[in-house]
């Protein structure tokens, strides 16, 4: 196996039907390889977008980055082990609720986004929920409900904006490499 995989270790004898990952042996300490690993981590670390809430005239959004493969494979373990009707929106709405950072908001539309607590961000939470003046909510996914509750269907708009995740985050390598190397996609030879 090469240093750049990680193996799956599946589970022993005790009918655990969990699974975890064996992370890949670091480089020598403070070799190349080390350095680059840690850098191209630090600038994926930063990549961020907005993405619109229906229902508030493009003045909240949600703030999401990648997320990272444990937590992928533990939403798409969860699908596959349930036995609900609804599984496929708990999963769209589990990728939401990881991949935001912060919610944040503007004034007007031209405006530049702002959190909405300047000490500590606040995601898909109860602090939200108080913070945007509606009902405490059990689950991240409730606040999530509430949140898009403005949509005619905050269920749907859900899967909708969870699918511009989707898009935006399959191309977020490409970003990264491209801050890595220092050069714009139109300079870049193939």
């Amino acid at each position: 196996m090469s240093e750049t995989e990680t193996e799956i270790v599946y589970p022993a004898e005790n009918g655990d039907a969990s699974f975890a990952f064996a992370e890949p042996e670091p480089a020598a300490a403070g070799s190349l390889l080390d350095r680059l690993r840690a850098r191209r981590a630090e600038i994926a670390a930063e990549q961020t977008t907005e993405l619109l809430v229906p229902g508030y005239g493009g003045l909240v959004a949600l703030r999401v980055g990648p997320i990272d493969a444990r937590t992928q494979s533990k939403i798409a373990h969860r699908v596959m082990q349930s036995k609900a009707p609804d599984r496929e929106w708990n999963a769209a709405a589990d990728v939401l609720i990881a991949a935001t950072r912060e919610v944040v908001v503007r004034g007007e539309v031209d405006d530049p986004w702002l959190s909405i607590d300047e000490e500590e961000p606040v995601g898909i939470s109860n602090r939200l929920a108080e913070a945007l003046g509606f009902a405490q909510e059990p689950t991240a996914r409730g606040v999530l409900v509430a949140l898009f509750g403005l949509a005619p269907s905050p269920e749907s708009a859900i899967t909708s904006v969870s699918a511009d995740y989707g898009s935006w985050a399959s191309g977020a390598d490409e970003e990264v490499d491209d801050a890595f190397v220092g050069e714009s996609q139109g300079a870049r030879r193939s």
